[in-house]
């Protein structure tokens, strides 16, 4: 950790860093309207999206993998518990979905009247 801050933003799905100094600068852009949520696994960023719903895992080097595309419009809250799993949250099917690292994934809660606005884990 060096004290380096990210930031998601929307419209146009970028992150930036912002640095201990408060230097701010583009890092990485996806292809998604907005990232929601940011979250650490491991050494790796996850960035939760909306209008094109998913979860992408951004690497230190920069570089974005799509792990799980949401059936549902936008992923608003992630997790990670313990073990390392991700948990998303989704609007607005009310959903909360395990991810795995491989990214297979299993819903453990939905309910289609309720968007999910936020996850807490305790570790």
């Amino acid at each position: 950790p060096d004290g380096t801050v990210y930031a998601g933003t929307g419209p146009g799905g970028v992150v930036y860093k912002i640095s201990p100094e408060g230097a701010c600068t583009p890092w990485l852009s996806l292809p998604v309207n907005h990232v929601l949520q940011l979250t650490w696994r491991g050494e790796d960023l996850v960035a939760a999206t909306a209008q094109g719903g998913g979860v992408y895992v951004l690497s230190p080097t920069g570089t974005a993998r799509l792990l799980y595309a949401a059936a549902d419009n936008d992923v608003t809250s992630l997790v990670v518990d313990a073990a390392g799993y991700l948990y998303a949250g989704t609007d607005p099917g009310g959903q909360v979905v395990r991810i795995d690292r491989a990214g297979h994934t299993e819903t453990v809660y939905e309910d289609s009247d309720t968007p999910v606005g936020s996850l807490l884990a305790t570790v």
